[in-house]
């Protein structure tokens, strides 16, 4: 029971994982971001995650890092 828990509970992340590491070819910022937007959907409540945009969306991954690597890229990251 408890390992079949532990692989539900890590199967998005292993796929966002395996997704991020493909070829630069097949991954733009862009879909690394909606990648990342998916992946949260599955561990937080869809209603902390869906209204989240730009600068917001932005905070809360660097919240969840526990350092600041998304907002000091604000405009790469928009750019993209």
């Amino acid at each position: 029971f408890l390992i079949d828990w532990k692989r539900k509970r890590l199967a998005p992340k292993k796929t966002a994982l395996r997704l991020l590491g493909m070829p630069a070819g097949y991954q733009t910022p862009s879909s690394a971001i909606e990648l990342l937007r998916q992946a949260a959907l599955c561990y937080f409540p869809r209603e902390d995650i869906a209204h989240l945009t730009g600068h917001d969306w932005y905070v809360f991954l660097d919240n969840q890092l526990g350092q600041p690597l998304f907002v000091p890229n604000l405009t790469l990251w928009q750019k993209a």
